[in-house]
């Protein structure tokens, strides 16, 4: 009997809209024995009191409070690309370091890993997809903002359709669980 090689690290891009239900899918990857890194997660503690993000965002901004600059950057995108100049540096950084010390099957969760070039550095890329309507609904129950400013959220992304052309997997979340 021939003695079994360890599989390799594989690294899964995780992405799609805001709202498709990416989260969902990282708990399923997790609870299957992957590391899940996300993205969302590690902006939330740049954002921290005290570190160098939160100050720079300040200085920018004025406030670091996540509401306030929701607001503000999905109106502007300006100041979209400002905000985004200065924090997507550091989560890229924090995830390639986090994904180099993982082994087996990592999964990286980032909602803009097409925009911001991290597809380039995963061996295969999976695409939540969810309709429009399932997406307003999930984003209602989670956020309680207007329609209005969900589907300014929505638009700041790359199209979904774009995200299918360019993934390895397609997972289609309208159904349930």
């Amino acid at each position: 009997m021939k003695k079994r090689v360890p599989a390799k690290k594989i690294v899964i891009g995780l992405t799609g809209g805001v709202g498709t239900g990416k989260t969902t899918v990282s708990r399923m990857f997790r609870s299957m024995g992957a590391r899940v890194i996300d993205a969302d997660r590690i902006a939330h503690s740049l954002l921290a009191p005290g570190s160098k993000v939160c100050a720079q965002v300040k200085k920018e901004f004025g406030t670091v409070d996540r509401r306030a600059l929701g607001r503000a950057v999905f109106a502007d995108a300006r100041k979209r690309k400002v905000l985004e100049s200065i924090i997507h540096p550091f989560i890229i950084r924090r995830i390639l370091e986090k994904a180099r010390a993982a082994g087996g099957m990592v999964v990286i969760d980032a909602p803009l890993l097409f925009e911001t070039g991290l597809a380039e550095k995963v061996d295969t890329v999976a695409v939540v997809t969810a309709s429009r309507e399932n997406q307003l609904k999930r984003l209602r129950t989670k956020t309680g903002l207007a329609a209005k400013e969900l589907a300014a959220r929505i638009r700041c992304q790359m199209p979904l359709s774009q995200k299918v052309r360019r993934a390895d997997f397609i997972i289609d979340n309208n159904g349930p669980l």
